[in-house]
């Protein structure tokens, strides 16, 4: 197993001062887009009436209502989520009703949000209070959480997965006891939302933690089972699910079901050459390709763009190992600005007029897209080693 292959970045130098004054000013812009983001999306997610708000978390839990009464729930348009994934929220929805949901789901986020930050903020290379005040920051304040919030999403709970399994693998443990446990809840947790998720589980063979890929394999299929087990017709209920999730990516990509298939089972195998070849990289350069990747291969909506923070922690990283006084630190340090431009909560593709808004959301895929195209064209060590 590997992972840990790349040096501490808090052992570099601190931050010029120019950059300090810029995290000095730039703080409370972004601590008060948080506030006031996160305040209206929190009262969205517990008190706003539907079918606005906390609308995913509806018809995710009368979905599994559904399942679990033994009747498919995949004959409506908003159904796409596998059975499995959808057997995984019953802890979390399934036994409440939805005025009491809303109210665990809140509760929960604040915990997870929490964790989130720190783990951000451990993994950035933040080297004082400031700095990881900023990355902290930066977190709560991207417009897509609190449009997750809002919506009763799960990008934040994929996003926790996923920082947990990069902070596992770059420390190289050895996954037994405890830490297998907390691999495999990673994974879960990223399974919640496959569609958006499954990319980064290829993490897990590639530096050859087997063990929490097939405890968490085993899970899920177990939870797959036993939805099956329950519906009156099971083959048709994967059957439809397979059908419906077609045809929801192809609506929303403009590609024929059997065309978009057979284009994302090529771009993952893609990427998992890719990470293979790359696996002495810093752990975290691969997660941001990844989570890059996946906003242009699947499914996804401006919720998802929550995985923006992953090229962001690895840019952090990058610009902390080259010292960002150097002219290849400034180039890394134009990328970070250029992502919390259009990372800042509200975001421009709802706040603004429908023709800044998609001048806004072309802008912010040029910009994803150089950032993508630094990082996969790099070497072992791309954009942090001269």
């Amino acid at each position: 197993m590997g992972g840990g292959h790349s040096a501490d970045p808090r052992v570099q130098p601190p931050l010029p001062r120019l950059l300090r004054v810029l995290l000095l000013l730039g703080i409370p812009l972004l601590g008060l887009a948080a506030g006031l983001w996160l305040s209206y999306q929190g009262w969205r997610l517990v008190y706003q009436e539907s079918p606005l708000g906390a609308s995913d978390l509806w018809q995710r839990q009368r979905h599994l209502w559904m399942l679990l009464a033994g009747f498919s729930p995949y004959g409506g348009v908003d159904a796409n989520y596998p059975p499995g994934s959808l057997m995984l929220l019953y802890p979390q929805i399934g036994w409440l009703s939805f005025h009491a949901a809303r109210r665990l789901w809140a509760a929960m986020l604040l915990p997870l949000l929490s964790g989130l930050c720190l783990m951000g903020a451990d993994a950035s290379g933040a080297s004082n209070r400031l700095e990881r005040l900023f990355v902290m920051l930066t977190i709560v304040g991207h417009y897509a959480i609190g449009a997750t919030v809002g919506n009763g999403q799960f990008g934040i709970h994929v996003l926790v997965g996923v920082f947990g399994l990069l902070l596992l693998l770059d420390r190289g443990i050895e996954f037994r006891g405890a830490r297998l446990w907390a691999a495999t809840l990673c994974v879960l947790l990223v399974l919640i939302k496959p569609h958006v998720g499954v990319l980064f589980v290829v993490l897990l063979p590639v530096f050859g933690a087997w063990r929490p890929t097939v405890l968490a394999a085993s899970i899920y299929g177990g939870l797959t089972l036993w939805a099956l087990a329950l519906s009156r017709a099971p083959a048709e209920l994967l059957q439809a699910w397979w059908q419906r999730a077609l045809i929801t990516a192809s609506k929303d990509t403009q590609v024929a079901g059997p065309w978009l298939t057979l284009g994302s089972a090529l771009a993952v195998l893609l990427l998992a050459v890719w990470c293979v070849r790359r696996r002495h990289a810093d752990v975290w350069q691969l997660g941001a390709v990844l989570g890059l990747a996946t906003l242009f291969v699947t499914f996804h909506r401006w919720y998802d763009d929550v995985l923006t923070l992953l090229p962001l922690i690895a840019l952090l990283r990058a610009g902390r190992r080259l010292g960002w006084a150097s002219l290849r630190g400034r180039g890394v340090a134009a990328l970070v600005f250029l992502l919390l431009l259009v990372s800042v909560a509200p975001g421009g593709l709802y706040a603004l007029p429908a023709a800044w808004g998609a001048a806004t959301f072309v802008a912010q895929r040029m910009i994803w897209l150089l950032v993508l195209s630094v990082l996969l064209l790099a070497g072992d060590r791309p954009v942090v080693a001269s």
